[in-house]
């Protein structure tokens, strides 16, 4: 039997915010301070949620420090991620994209969920990210590795990448990744190539929808 989809209201009632919506979000520029790529670097595969198979592509570009990213993630992803992720309808991946609205912790966030992921996996990294904006606002070296170290992480380890920042050049090429795709700020939500123009939990909702 063919599942029935959730009426306007019924998802946005879900959301749990139907203020949870916007077009307006961190507008990047010449990209500020990139971080400290000087030290020893290296990568990690940020993982694809869902059916990495599947014929729909959902892409968010997110900054841990945009105010908006932190409304998306806390009030509208879980959501999409609910009805079309755990359900495996659709692949689902961020990335990384410093706009960035804060010069020291748009690159230091980044750098320790990757850590996390590195040490921790898959889905440690995938809880931490969207935990960790729950701390914007008021982020320090220890609140970040305590919630790391919540997750399974070593928080030495976390410690280390939020100082040295060992994934930067990961996130100089994610963020230059969107900027040539035409990424112009945060957060941004990507289906099939098409750009979401609200991502309110209707709106990326709706962009799912049509592709089907």
């Amino acid at each position: 039997m063919q599942r029935r989809l959730p009426t306007r209201r019924e998802v946005l009632l879900a959301a749990g915010a139907a203020g949870a919506v916007g077009t307006a979000g961190c507008l990047g520029d010449d990209g500020g301070d990139e971080g400290d790529c000087s030290g020893d670097q290296r990568e990690v595969d940020v993982p694809t949620l869902g059916d990495p198979d599947s014929s729909i592509e959902v892409e968010v570009y997110e900054d841990f420090a945009c105010p908006s990213c932190r409304t998306y993630e806390l009030d509208v992803a879980p959501a999409i991620k609910e009805q079309y992720v755990e359900t495996d309808e659709v692949s689902y991946r961020t990335h990384d994209f410093p706009t960035p609205a804060d010069d020291e912790w748009s690159w230091k966030v980044p750098n320790a969920a990757l850590a996390v992921l590195e040490d921790a996996g898959e889905e440690a990294y995938v809880d931490f990210s969207a935990e960790v904006y729950e701390l914007q606002g008021s982020y320090t070296e220890d609140s970040i590795a305590e919630l790391a170290a919540d997750h399974g992480a070593d928080e030495g380890s976390v410690r280390d990448a939020i100082e040295e920042e060992p994934f930067c050049e990961q996130i100089v090429e994610s963020r230059q990744a969107g900027i040539d795709r035409g990424v112009e700020g945060t957060p941004t939500v990507v289906v099939n190539d098409e750009f979401v123009e609200e991502w309110s939990v209707e709106g990326v909702s709706e962009a799912i929808e049509a592709q089907r």
